[in-house]
């Protein structure tokens, strides 16, 4: 991303779908999926993302973790008490 308009743009996406990917731009060879965890306020307050070499998997293998990483997410934010997430799933033992 080279612009403003770029930035704006990808924000839009990744609120619509619900992650974000990495395409190696904050680091070179390194490409990254992640989605946010939201408190019991419904603030940001964290994310999990899974990162992988590039020269291992490409973008669209990447992305196929991202339902992954969303589901994970939604249940950390569900277990803080996130306004409008699931409920949070009995743990076991």
């Amino acid at each position: 991303m080279t612009t403003p308009e770029d930035l704006l743009a990808d924000l839009a996406l990744v609120r619509s779908r619900g992650y974000a990917l990495d395409n190696e731009e904050n680091l070179p060879g390194i490409l990254c999926v992640g989605a946010p965890v939201f408190d019991h306020t419904g603030q940001v307050l964290g994310g999990i993302s899974i990162s992988a070499l590039a020269m291992d998997m490409g973008r669209d293998d990447l992305e196929r973790f991202a339902p992954d990483v969303v589901a994970a997410a939604r249940e950390v934010s569900a277990a803080l008490g996130a306004p409008g997430a699931p409920a949070a799933p009995a743990l076991n033992g």
